[in-house]
């Protein structure tokens, strides 16, 4: 299946894509240390000509932030962080929900209408709301003495497995449904009388039909995990926290402990209408970053299809043909 997803063009440019970006941010620290430029224009007798924040035209590609710093260099330095939190919530999620759901469809059986149709309700329950009322009381920093009541790295802790965990049952559910309709299959049933037991049908039988879905499933999950992001950061929620300053007029300012890219949205979403470049350029990065992780997705589904075509041509047998019985086809004792 590897080869068949990597002579898949989608899965292939968005493979690449991301693979690139995650490359050169982490380059970007090892070589640059993360240093951001600062871009600031003086007249010939050295007095500023240009205060910040500078339009894409004025300081190219992206134009600067409120303080002159390249928000192309932001961008670059905050995507490892952004991929590298949606790797780890997402594989994380997957592991537990693997368990539980193995647990779930081999040994919970009898409770599964009653299980699934709990958790279909706590699916109306909308993820970023579930997130943002367990993670503000953590993630906020106070306005007026700028302390947090964690230490930095309580806090991403704390997010990331707060962000796990609100995945975990609904991805659990599923991955036990898809056992429970494998196991419904003519060859589990020849694998039990053949006298394999429970651990053996699984890793034998079940497992192999249930990768592919897996990995399906693995790529939704990073998908909905890079717009969940994008909503609390919008909301002001910032991964590992958010710096929260009293201005002298009683208006909060807010700031992101790093440049993640959702910090960076939540920034500058106010000021759309009069620096909208601020805005549009996390946005973008957002949105061109799911787009190829959609690519990915597709490519996976068609390698998956073609597995199964692969599969059902091999075994041609398996079809079930409805055939008239003939008289000519018993032998009758006298």
């Amino acid at each position: 299946m590897i080869k068949r997803l990597f002579k898949n063009p989608l899965f292939l440019i968005g493979f690449i894509f991301t693979s690139v970006l995650f490359t050169s941010s982490v380059l970007y620290q090892l070589i640059g240390h993360d240093k951001i430029p600062e871009k600031i224009f003086y007249s010939r007798e050295g007095r500023i000509i240009g205060t910040a924040p500078l339009s894409p035209a004025q300081a190219p590609p992206l134009g600067t932030d409120k303080r002159g710093h390249n928000l192309a260099a932001m961008l670059l330095i905050g995507a490892k962080y952004t991929l590298g939190i949606t790797v780890v919530v997402t594989v994380t999620r997957m592991l537990f929900s693997f368990l539980f759901g193995w647990l779930y469809g081999m040994y919970l059986t009898r409770y599964q209408k009653t299980l699934t149709r709990f958790f279909d309700g706590v699916n109306f329950v909308p993820m970023t709301l579930l997130a943002y009322v367990i993670l503000f009381p953590i993630l906020e920093g106070n306005g007026f003495y700028g302390t947090f009541k964690y230490s930095i790295v309580e806090r991403q802790i704390i997010e990331i497995i707060i962000l796990v965990m609100i995945g975990i049952p609904t991805i659990s559910i599923e991955v036990g449904n898809k056992i429970c309709e494998i196991k419904e299959h003519e060859f589990i049933n020849s694998a039990k009388v053949l006298g394999a037991n429970r651990v053996q049908i699984f890793w034998r039988e079940i497992l192999p039909h249930l990768a592919p879905h897996l990995s399906i499933v693995s790529i939704q999950q990073a998908i909905q995990v890079l717009l969940l992001l994008v909503h609390l950061g919008v909301l002001n929620l910032f991964f590992g926290g958010t710096q929260v300053f009293m201005q002298l007029n009683g208006e909060r300012e807010y700031e992101s402990v790093s440049n993640e890219w959702s910090g960076l949205l939540g920034l500058y979403h106010d000021q759309y209408m009069t620096n909208p470049w601020l805005f549009i350029a996390p946005v973008a990065a957002f949105t061109v970053t799911i787009v190829f992780c959609n690519f990915i997705l597709e490519g996976t589904k068609k390698a998956v299809k073609v597995k199964e075509c692969i599969t059902d041509s091999k075994f041609p047998d398996r079809a079930v043909q409805n055939v008239e019985p003939d008289q000519k086809d018993f032998s009758f004792l006298k």
